[in-house]
C-alpha cells in the first residue's frame, strides 16, 4: 500500500517503567510510521537515555513540565509527517493499528480521521485494592482516545492545539472543537 507519511508523538514524564515496551509497540507496527516523536515533559528519571538507547533515529525532544497536551502539541510542531498518530507512553498498540487506520483513510480520502478499538488493562504493579476499586474491562471497546486516532495533520491544524492550560479533559475539548 502507498501511503503518505505518519509522524507518531509520544508525550511522556517519567515513564522509564513503560517506555520500551510502548516503543516496541510502535516501531513494529506493519506499517512504519516515518518518524517518531517522543516529547519528554519534565522527567526526572531515565526516560530520555532509554529512549535513545531504544533508536537513535527517535526524535527526542525535551521541555519543562507543562504537561501532556503541551507535549503534544509540541510534537505536531516538529512534525514533517502527512499523518498524525499519538499514543502515551504507558499504552500499546496492536501491530496493526496503523495499517487498518490508512487502510480505511485511503478507500475514504474525505475522511479526517479515524478511531479504533481499545482494550483498558491493569499496569502490572497495581494491587488488588486498586484492582477492586476500578473495574477494567477485558473486552475491545470503542475509544474516542487520542492513542486509538489516526488523522490528517492539516485537520488538527485546521481544529487547533490542544489546550495546555488544561490538566485533565484536553482532549474531550479538542475533540468538542473537532466535532
Amino acid at each position: 500500500m502507498t501511503t503518505r507519511s505518519i509522524s507518531v508523538v509520544i508525550p511522556v514524564n517519567n515513564g522509564e517503567r513503560y517506555i520500551r515496551e510502548c516503543l516496541g509497540s510502535v516501531l513494529s507496527q506493519s506499517l512504519k510510521p516515518s518518524e517518531v516523536i517522543v516529547v519528554d515533559d519534565g522527567s526526572t528519571d531515565r526516560t530520555m537515555e532509554l529512549v535513545r538507547a531504544v533508536n537513535r533515529d527517535i526524535l527526542c525532544l525535551e521541555q519543562k513540565r507543562l504537561g501532556p497536551a503541551a507535549a503534544r502539541n509540541v510534537g505536531v510542531e516538529a512534525a514533517s509527517g502527512h499523518y498524525l498518530a499519538f499514543i502515551d507512553a504507558d499504552d500499546l498498540w496492536t501491530k496493526e493499528k496503523l495499517a487498518l487506520q490508512m487502510g480505511h483513510l485511503a478507500k475514504n480520502p474525505t475522511t479526517d480521521m479515524v478511531f479504533g478499538m481499545m482494550r483498558q488493562f491493569y499496569s502490572p504493579e497495581v494491587d488488588e485494592a486498586f484492582k477492586s476499586r476500578y473495574a477494567c474491562p477485558d473486552t475491545m471497546t470503542p475509544a474516542i482516545h487520542p492513542g486509538a486516532m489516526l488523522l490528517k495533520k492539516e485537520t488538527f491544524l485546521r481544529i487547533g492545539p490542544f489546550d495546555a492550560s488544561l490538566k485533565m479533559g484536553e482532549f474531550i475539548q479538542w475533540q468538542a472543537r473537532a466535532q
